[in-house]
């Protein structure tokens, strides 16, 4: 992050600024869209013409 504010010849201060950003950026996902990841639910219908599931055929 400081090399890229050192291409941009930004100032320090807009250089914290964009890391700050992407830290926060970085926790929130490790915090928020890990929970989002995790609490997956079943669709209420299998199938998406609303009859009932087909077994699936074996290939083996």
């Amino acid at each position: 992050m400081a090399h890229m504010g050192r291409i941009l010849r930004w100032p320090r201060a807009r250089s914290a600024l964009l890391a700050a950003g992407i830290h926060a950026l970085y926790a929130y996902e490790r915090l928020a869209g890990w929970h989002r990841m995790v609490t997956l639910t079943m669709p209420e219908r299998r199938d998406a013409l609303g009859g009932p599931a087909a077994p699936a055929t074996e290939f083996a």
